[in-house]
């Protein structure tokens, strides 16, 4: 070896990783705490998720209970436990966007129990509100919280915008939109991926 020549050595398991590497490629829901994920990521991971569980999915609310094979939506204030046990809880792409973040929902009914602002509640302290109010964080943008009965609270609208990153009046909640249109227009503000 002349003197500008070393010798080097690799250790074998750097090289396994690096192979590995080059042929794991897919992430899998597993590998990634959803929680986390905003902007584009998280717009994917919603739009995904509404396509594979389209019965899941309206457009026209932001969040609802509804009554199996029906157009019905029910109310945790009024409804028997029975009906909002067999009920399917509905979101659409911002509505979905705030569930599978961990928002904490105003008013929530789950396992059996009524929810308010995240503790449980009798149903008759159930309020008349609409079930599209999260409980408010840090994060939120302070012009847009409020109060409803004595907790701070955002809509579901102005929590999905932010951690969405979308601009205002982004038009990706309007009521009218397919799932084609959501992914097109999702495409436009973040670009393609």
């Amino acid at each position: 070896m002349s003197e500008i020549e070393t010798e080097m050595t690799v250790d074998p398991e750097f090289i396994a990783d690096l192979e590995r590497a080059e042929t794991e490629t897919t992430i899998t829901a597993e590998q990634v705490d959803i929680t986390t994920l905003r902007g584009r990521e998280l717009s994917e991971v919603v739009l995904d998720f509404l396509q594979e569980n389209e019965t899941e999915w309206d457009q026209t609310a932001f969040r609802a209970f509804r009554l199996p094979g029906t157009d019905f939506d029910i109310h945790p204030a009024f409804a028997s436990a029975a009906a909002l046990d067999s009920a399917i809880r509905v979101y659409c792409y911002g509505g979905r966007a705030c569930d599978l973040t961990g928002a904490q929902w105003f008013i929530d009914y789950r396992d059996g129990q009524h929810y308010l602002a995240g503790k449980p509640v009798a149903k008759a302290d159930i309020p008349d509100l609409s079930l599209e109010w999260v409980m408010a964080e840090p994060d939120d943008n302070p012009d847009h919280v409020t109060t409803k009965a004595g907790y701070r609270v955002i809509s579901a609208a102005d929590r999905a915008t932010r951690l969405l990153g979308l601009p205002e009046n982004h038009g990706m909640f309007h009521a009218s939109n397919s799932l084609p249109a959501l992914r097109a227009m999702a495409n436009g503000y973040y670009g393609h991926a």
